[in-house]
């Protein structure tokens, strides 16, 4: 099992053409895989934050093992 840090961001449009995008939670999870460490953290996150859907509250979710993250 590796670590994996899953980042939840949501998208904002501000008055310029480009969009801004806001980390809305991090967390770190022990999966097999990166697949299965967002599936894992949505979850979480929907638990915590008390919503039905995970995407009431970020617009995305990635996945990156933390040892490319401490690489990085």
């Amino acid at each position: 099992m590796r670590t994996y840090v899953v980042t939840f961001e949501r998208v904002l449009a501000s008055g310029a053409p480009r969009e801004r995008r806001v980390i809305v939670r991090q967390v770190l999870v022990p999966a097999s895989s990166a697949v299965a460490a967002c599936w894992d953290a949505k979850a979480m996150l929907r638990d915590t934050m008390g919503v039905i859907d995970w995407r009431m509250v970020a617009d995305a979710c990635t996945a990156a093992a933390l040892s490319e993250v401490v690489a990085a």
